[in-house]
């Protein structure tokens, strides 16, 4: 369907199918999943295999949880978890330390950090914003902001051809 916009020429509205707005949110919760299962595994100890099928489980905030995506990027952050943190460590500021910010912002870096470098059918601005809109729901507007401002980096790092091709869209 075309329709003129303000400047008088046509663009065709684009519209996601209710399925493909179903695989977005399940792909949401399943982001939002594996940083809360980051942090209990932090917290408290608990086995990563019992904290990810508990978290598979529940019902998920978003409506939808992709399980397999959950999976995915929490197994994948436990793994890596020294080669992400070494990354992230790289983004913080001099005096700054991981060990020096909270369960829940290691969390979202950790699990964003793996997606961000391993998961390559991920767009990096893709998984920025999804991590970006996490740390919304648990922080102010700084810590987010700090969230971006790390994620961006390591991005720009980690897939600096996929980034900058990003920007000539713009």
């Amino acid at each position: 369907m075309s329709r003129p916009n303000r400047f008088g020429t046509a663009f065709r509205e684009r519209r996601v199918s209710a399925a493909a707005d179903s695989a977005l949110a399940a792909r949401r919760g399943a982001r939002l999943a594996a940083v809360q299962a980051m942090y209990q595994i932090d917290l408290v100890g608990t086995e990563a295999e019992t904290v990810v099928a508990e978290m598979a489980a529940r019902p998920s905030p978003t409506g939808a949880l992709d399980k397999a995506f959950l999976r995915r990027l929490a197994d994948g952050a436990l793994a890596h978890a020294e080669a992400l943190d070494a990354a992230i460590s790289e983004t913080l500021r001099e005096g700054w330390s991981l060990a020096r910010l909270s369960l829940t912002m290691r969390g979202i870096l950790r699990v964003a950090t793996y997606e961000i470098r391993d998961c390559l059918d991920v767009p990096p601005r893709v998984a920025v914003s999804e991590y970006v809109a996490i740390a919304h729901s648990f922080f102010d507007e700084d810590e987010a902001g700090f969230v971006n401002g790390a994620l961006e980096t390591l991005a720009r790092r980690l897939r600096a051809v996929e980034w900058a091709d990003g920007q000539q869209g713009k």
